[in-house]
């Protein structure tokens, strides 16, 4: 699944490559994710382009060995070497050996569906995508084109045949047929489903676990609920247009354009001012940390990871101070 890229601007994980960045890569490559289980994605471009772990101290506590990196999840932690994935714990040691492909999509905002959720993790195989338990056996074949993680028992999948998205359960079988153009993650007890193909300007819309639309399609895009809110897109005479629904679908704030913001986490969220700069706002729209970084993630732990400059990354606390910068040279 592939989400307009214009449209997810400060919404990138943390992938960073073995070779060159592409023409035009953005820093977003190696902008580690979160906090995540105490410790943090710590990379490195010299002497080579590796990655390792640090805990919130900036205390190394796995080296950096790896080509790329995602956040620990249920006590895991997905990692590449040599073109494969496998998954570490937190002694830095192979639970899964690397022999996975990634499932492609690594740069939605939010979880990614190669991190482990509710005892599984999506992996792909001979072009297919399935999910492994804790071990690396699959618990569902790969016989899908694409999925989303499990959340509340469900997880969004795309049928290899007809191109469609639904929703199935822990056994692989379909709890909501697949009948939408594209679909995200359940979330707090709805999903965001799209009825028109990407592209469409009002295709999304959100679902229950019925499969009933409860706010009915008219977004350009629809994210998860996160603390009760969501950040969904319109267009607006060409131009792209921010704001945070409840799951009726009402505003819940209109003074700040929330175009290129990400997910509430502990009450704040990601914000980019008119000049391109990032800070957080409350769930009221009040600006909370001034926009003074590069970038910022959701807040994790009581931390956010933000980018302080072309070659620095940071920790800030609620109030906005860096307790943490590393370079990454």
């Amino acid at each position: 699944m592939k989400i307009q890229a214009a449209l997810l601007l400060s919404f990138s994980v943390f992938l960073f490559a073995n070779s060159k960045p592409a023409e035009g890569a953005r820093f977003e490559q190696w902008l580690p994710f979160k906090l995540s289980e105490g410790v943090v994605a710590c990379p490195k471009i010299s002497p080579d382009r590796k990655v390792g772990f640090i805990d919130r101290d900036g205390n190394s506590v796995i080296d950096a060995r790896f080509d790329a990196a995602r956040p620990f999840n249920q006590g895991l932690a997905a990692v590449r070497v040599k073109g494969k994935w496998g998954y570490i714990g937190h002694d830095g040691k192979y639970a899964i050996e690397p022999q996975f492909d990634a499932v492609g999509v690594l740069d939605y905002p939010g979880n990614d569906p190669m991190d482990f959720s509710e005892d599984c993790a999506a992996v792909r195989s001979d072009n297919l995508v399935g999910f492994i338990d804790k071990t690396g056996k699959f618990v569902i074949p790969p016989k899908f084109t694409s999925v989303w993680s499990f959340n509340d028992g469900l997880a969004a999948a795309q049928d290899r045949f007809s191109g469609k998205w639904g929703f199935i359960d822990k056994q692989g079988k379909w709890a909501i047929k697949p009948t939408f153009a594209d679909a995200l993650s359940f979330s707090e007890g709805l999903a965001a489903v799209s009825t028109k193909p990407r592209g469409a300007d009002a295709g999304w819309g959100y679902i229950n676990k019925s499969g009933s639309f409860v706010v009915k399609p008219q977004y350009a895009l629809a994210l998860a609920h996160h603390e009760g809110l969501a950040l969904v897109l319109t267009l607006d005479s060409g131009t792209y247009k921010g704001k945070y629904v409840d799951k009726k679908g009402d505003a819940a704030f209109t003074n700040v354009n929330c175009h290129g913001s990400s997910a509430y986490g502990e009450g704040l969220a990601p914000f980019l001012s008119d000049d391109r700069k990032a800070g957080f706002i409350d769930k009221f729209g009040k600006t909370v940390i001034e926009p003074q970084f590069q970038e910022a993630r959701t807040f994790s732990e009581g931390f956010a990871v933000v980018r302080i400059d072309d070659g620095q990354w940071g920790l800030i606390d609620k109030k906005g101070k860096v307790v943490l910068s590393r370079s990454i040279r």
